[in-house]
């Protein structure tokens, strides 16, 4: 009886270099999609957070400056001095007014009517933007403006710009304003403020712009220092 030899199988053992390259490729497809999907989530993530926080600073700012601005004193002994912010000098406020919001801090210190408060615009300068201080003290009693540096507290940081426009009775919009005192009827008072400021600005993202208007409430009425 005549046996047939059996000659070479044609099935192979693992696997061809063309499957190989192949199964690298889409491998390496897979892993490229995966990394730009999570640096895509991760980019839109730090947009979001970076978002928030500027957004978080400029609710600080608004709320705070709107309340100065419309509590201010138009009264007998009522102060306005604004000047123009890219013209100010770093150690003089952009802004000093009499006003009826002041910001109790120590309990100590019990009910003010009036207060002088102190805006000052600071160049930061490892920032390459600006930081926006406040200073509170009462009307009495008033602290020398050393002291009321030494006081001053951040209100806010990453300021690119802060514009406050004046606009008087007679509708004309000024960008700076003198008024070292008045009656009730002093127009040299504004009525209104446009103030507009932009935050977060740097060399891979650009600033986000806000802008709000506040009507003064015309505080006029008599007071004398507590004793």
């Amino acid at each position: 009886m005549m046996t047939e030899m059996a000659g070479p199988s044609s099935e192979t053992n693992g696997f061809t270099v063309v499957e190989l390259v192949v199964a690298i490729a889409i491998f390496a497809v897979c892993v490229t999609a995966v990394y730009l999907f999570f640096g895509s989530v991760s980019s839109i993530t730090e947009q979001i957070s970076r978002q928030m926080t500027l957004e978080k600073k400029a609710r600080v700012l608004m709320k705070r400056m709107r309340s100065d601005l419309k509590g201010m004193y138009c009264g007998e002994r009522g102060i306005l001095v604004a000047s123009d912010a890219a013209m100010q000098q770093q150690d003089e406020p952009m802004l000093l007014l009499t006003t009826t919001a002041h910001l109790v801090l120590l309990p100590e210190e019990g009910p003010v009517d009036i207060a002088v408060v102190r805006y000052y615009l600071i160049r930061d300068e490892i920032r390459g933007s600006y930081a926006l201080l406040r200073s509170d003290t009462p009307f009495f009693g008033l602290k020398t403006e050393q002291e009321c540096e030494a006081e001053r507290f951040l209100l806010a940081t990453d300021v690119n710009q802060l514009r406050i426009t004046y606009s008087g009775r007679d509708g004309e919009a000024l960008q700076e304003w003198n008024s070292s005192a008045g009656d009730g009827a002093d127009p040299s008072f504004p009525v209104s403020f446009m103030v507009e400021f932009s935050l977060g600005g740097d060399a891979d993202h650009e600033p986000v712009h806000y802008q709000f208007q506040v009507n003064v409430d015309r505080h006029i009425f008599t007071f004398e220092k507590r004793s």
